[in-house]
């Protein structure tokens, strides 16, 4: 369903570039993202989407592309911005600033994240030890292309 769902989108992509909500509405270009933010499988479509995204942002949900940056950070072993993607322990995976992460949270349009929470999220120093837990990822991720 995710490989149709995305050539369908790539479809609409070619013909129409991003689908923003000024072409599509709110609701369908909400659609279009939850496609690509799930479509974990085509690193390809996540990373042009992100940039068509960038390009667009005036007309597009700021919540949407700190999302799928974090996702595509997350998935090439890389530390995210916003704190929207988590290890499979729960914690959230590690961030570029946790000094910041809340103001920069604002500007996107995300809720705030608790101090404790802040707290717990592991230092970028701690990427490599959290990468390498589960060697099934590992693999999978090279076979797909994030690494």
């Amino acid at each position: 369903m995710h490989k149709e769902n995305a050539q369908y989108l790539k479809n609409i992509i070619e013909q129409i570039g991003f689908p923003t909500i000024s072409k599509v509405g709110k609701e369908a270009s909400d659609a279009a993202w939850l496609v690509i933010q799930h479509s974990i499988s085509d690193p390809e479509l996540m990373k042009s989407a992100y940039q068509l995204m960038l390009e667009d942002q005036a007309d597009i949900n700021l919540k949407n592309l700190a999302y799928l940056f974090d996702r595509i950070q997350f998935f090439e072993g890389k530390p995210q911005r916003f704190g929207t993607q988590y290890n499979s322990d729960g914690s959230i995976y590690p961030v570029v600033n946790k000094d910041e992460l809340n103001e920069l949270r604002k500007k996107y349009n995300l809720p705030e994240i608790a101090q404790n929470e802040i707290d717990k999220i592991p230092s970028v120093e701690d990427i490599e030890s959290i990468e390498n837990q589960n060697q099934d990822y590992i693999l999978w991720r090279q076979r797909v292309g994030w690494k």
